[in-house]
């Protein structure tokens, strides 16, 4: 067996990215995989993935949905091969969106500066993200003045 160096400082990125992997994207996945089988079992509900697939890639990212269809096929007996690489495939065809407002989009469109900010760019990607990726510069302002 061959054996290949590694720095301290890279072994030290191992070890960070092993303990982020087991402590946070792990329980991440099981707790989705529990909302997934709160819906019934998840082969015969198709919808977990189907269902709002583009919202939970931008919330949760591609890399996040794609391990958890690893683990629900590794897990399931119920979830074949055909199955797990037509949602692999929905998952990778899927767009990426990203939130074209920020804080001085809204200064711009006459928000004052201050902590407002935040809890109204929260209220505006809400609406974006519940209006398929969509929300119109009227809307945006609207927005603004009622807050």
């Amino acid at each position: 067996m061959e054996k290949e160096p590694i720095t301290v400082e890279g072994l030290k990125n191992l070890k960070s990215e092993l303990e982020n992997l087991k402590n946070v994207q792990r329980p991440k996945v099981v707790e989705a995989i529990a909302e997934a089988r709160s819906h019934g079992d998840l082969k015969e509900n198709k919808n977990f993935f189907n269902r709002d697939l583009e919202k939970n890639i931008y919330l949760n990212n591609k890399n996040h949905l794609i391990n958890l269809n690893i683990l629900n096929f590794v897990s399931n007996s119920k979830y074949k091969l055909r199955d797990f690489l037509e949602t692999l495939k929905k998952i990778l065809k899927s767009k990426c969106y990203i939130f074209p407002i920020d804080g001085l989009y809204l200064m711009k469109n006459g928000m004052k500066e201050g902590a407002a900010i935040g809890r109204v760019l929260k209220i505006i990607e809400n609406e974006w993200i519940n209006n398929g990726f969509k929300i119109s510069k009227d809307r945006v302002k609207e927005i603004i003045k009622l807050n």
